[in-house]
């Protein structure tokens, strides 16, 4: 994405807020953090790549084989299934 000619456009504020707007409302206080972290310790604006790079590693966390919600979610519905399936059986 770096060689793009109109990357400039991408890092406008105006296109962070849309992009922003689009991600889960749990994730909007996050991104603000992020951001003022960028703003303390770079003395800089958040650019496209800032938030690409949030985003991605969100997804990663979003969707880890261990931890994530829905992993968490699933084998807690394995269990209760197995549990479910331990009662049925006959004595």
């Amino acid at each position: 994405m770096t060689g793009m000619q109109y990357m400039n456009d991408l890092n406008a504020a105006t296109v962070l807020r849309q992009l922003w707007e689009k991600l889960a409302r749990y994730l909007h206080s996050k991104w603000m953090k992020r951001v003022s972290k960028i703003r303390s310790t770079n003395q800089q604006l958040a650019s496209f790549n800032d938030f690409s790079q949030f985003v991605s590693k969100q997804a990663d966390l979003a969707t880890d084989p261990v931890y994530s919600e829905e992993s968490i979610s699933r084998s807690v519905n394995t269990a209760d299934k197995h549990q479910e399936q331990k009662e049925c059986r006959p004595k």
